[in-house]
Parts: C-alpha cells; structure tokens; sequence
C-alpha cells in the first residue's frame, strides 16, 4: 500500500513489529514446541561452534588425570584415557547432527518420492514398490540397519545409507496415503482439463499440497536417527573409533569403568536424551499446527 509521501509500506500483519507479538502468542500456545526449538537451536549452534568451545581436542589424552572427577580443569571428568568428557560431548553433537540430517533427507526424501509417484500412476507400479514397502517394514528397523551395516562395515557414510534405507518405508507410507486424498480435489481436474501434463501435476500441484506431512515425519525422524546411530555405535557397527560421537563414548573399553566412574555415561546420555526429546517435541509441535483437527482456536 503506498503512503502520502509515494513510499510503499508493509501490511500491519507482515511488519517485524507484529510479527513479535505474534511469536509470542505461538510460544504461549506451545511451550514445549517453543522449548524444543530453543534446545535445537543450542544444539545447532554447539555443533558449529565446536571447535571454539571445546576446552581441549577430543583425542587429547592427558595420562596423568585418567577417570577424574569433574573439576575446575575438566568440568565433567575424564574418560579411561584422560580425554576431556566436555570436549567430546561439544565434537560429538556435530556427528549426530550430520547424521541426523543426512539420513532423515536420504530416507524421507527418497520415501516421499516414492510415495508420491506410486499413488499417482497406481496400478501395477504402486502394488510392486508397496510390497517392498511391506517386506522392508516387516524388519524392525534397527535389525535392518543392523543388516545393512554389517553388510557395509562402519564408517559414517555407511550408517547414513542404513539409517536412511530404514527410515523409507514410513515416508512412503504416510506421503502415499496424503498423495491418494490430494489426487480427489479439484484443483487436479482442473489441472487435467487444460492440459498440463502428469508430471505438472505431480511435482507442481500436488506436491506443495503434501508438504506439511513430510516435514512433520522429517522431523519426527530426525530424533529417532540420532538415537540409532547412538545405538549402532554402541554395539560397535556405526561411526568407527576416530570419530568422536555420544555412542562411541558409551561404548568401547569405557564401559567397564562406568559402575565406578558413571559420569563418563552421564555427559553423553542427557545429550541424546535431550537432542531426541528435543526433535520430537518439535515435531508434535508442527504436526499440531499444521493439522486443522489439532490446531483449535
């Protein structure tokens, strides 16, 4: 809208000033969502910052100060090799993150993909990726993982593929059936009728209808992936032991120190507790907002 003076001017509702109190109200409405971002938005900001907070480097041993106790010099301990607990705690979030994210984009990505497609064109190319679908869900997916990285061997590209490979079926699934009740509107008949071609209609139609389910299940997801790669490095098929992460810190020679020592578990356990919680909590919070049956008043 253009002013007296010939100057164009934001809508009240678009300026910075409103969008303040609006944000506000969102953080009123949900807390927790509010709280999650705000534990997400940390994470994210140690994991670049790794370098310059960390005290000391991950792999610096300091053979005199073996299983201290969290002190003025080490603020949560050493482990069994008299590495700095915090250090590695700081280095570990920027490879759950990356292994989050990458596998999450991998998994929903290519399952949303994939869903979209098949209830599109149905028929014999929906029942043939459905019953892949079926026979990858009838494995539990940290046993498929399990599978694919002993297949593999570890490294973290590799636990990046198994996570993603075993985190397709849900997004296809969840994108198939939103794909299945967008291709009935109107708006695809009219898309139809003058002319545009299927993949128009697919990717330029319908896929903007169903992005609200894919970042939901993304982030929903991306909790859960930080969690397995805790637990596949934990068993000692995930990230190998020249990569510093949470569950690499949970396992190895280390846990035969930690009935005596126990804050060599305590640092990595609350930060996959609270980056899993965190994600999910997010998740809610979108799915909340985005679903008009959850949204309310």
């Amino acid at each position: 809208m253009a002013t007296q003076t010939g100057v164009l001017s934001l809508p009240a509702h678009r300026r910075p000033s409103a969008l303040l109190p609006r944000l506000g109200n969102l953080a009123r409405r949900k807390p927790l969502g509010a709280m999650s971002l705000a534990l997400i938005l940390v994470m994210i900001f140690v994991a670049i910052g790794a370098d310059a907070l960390a005290p000391y480097e991950p792999f610096t041993m300091h053979a005199d100060n073996r299983l201290e106790l969290p002190s003025a010099q080490f603020l949560l301990g050493t482990d069994n090799f008299g590495r700095d607990i915090l250090s590695r705690t700081i280095h570990g979030s920027r490879i759950s993150l990356v292994v989050g994210i990458s596998s999450v984009v991998l998994g929903v990505g290519v399952g949303s993909l994939l869903g979209l497609v098949s209830a599109f064109v149905e028929g014999k190319l929906d029942l043939t990726i459905q019953r892949f679908m079926d026979a990858q869900m009838s494995f539990p997916t940290i046993i498929l993982a399990l599978a694919i990285m002993a297949a593999t061997g570890p490294s973290l590209f590799n636990v990046i593929l198994a996570i993603g490979v075993a985190g397709i079926p849900s997004a296809n699934r969840i994108v198939r059936s939103a794909v299945l009740a967008e291709k009935q509107g109107v708006y695809v008949e009219a898309a139809r009728a003058i002319g545009c071609g299927w993949f128009r209609i697919m990717f330029r139609h319908i896929l903007p209808n169903v992005t609200a389910p894919i970042i939901v299940i993304g982030s929903v997801t991306l909790g859960s992936a930080i969690l397995y790669e805790a637990a596949l490095t934990f068993l000692g098929v995930g990230t190998p032991p020249s990569i510093p992460s949470w569950g690499e810190m949970l396992s190895g020679k280390g846990r035969q120190f930690m009935v005596v020592q126990p804050w060599i578990a305590i640092a990595p356990g609350v930060a996959i507790t609270l980056a899993v919680l965190g994600w999910n909590l997010l998740g809610d919070a979108i799915r909340d907002l985005w679903d008009p049956r959850l949204r309310g008043e």
